[in-house]
């Protein structure tokens, strides 16, 4: 798993830190975007299907 994720994210070590900073900055701001809308969405029962409804509501492929 971790030799995937290495092979994946191998583009990452030809950025400069002043764009990892930026790419650091821009996700912070996403994943505070999902938490905060995540507190204002409704619960879901517990073992529901997360659909995606992007893909008209068809589960995500993991």
């Amino acid at each position: 798993m971790r030799a995937d994720l290495k092979a994946r994210t191998a583009w990452m070590d030809e950025l400069t830190e002043e764009e990892l900073a930026e790419m650091l900055r821009g996700l912070t701001e996403c994943i505070d975007a999902v938490q905060a809308a995540g507190s204002d969405a409704p619960d879901r029962p517990e073992g529901a299907p997360v659909t995606d409804p992007s893909a008209g509501g068809a589960p995500p492929v993991t």
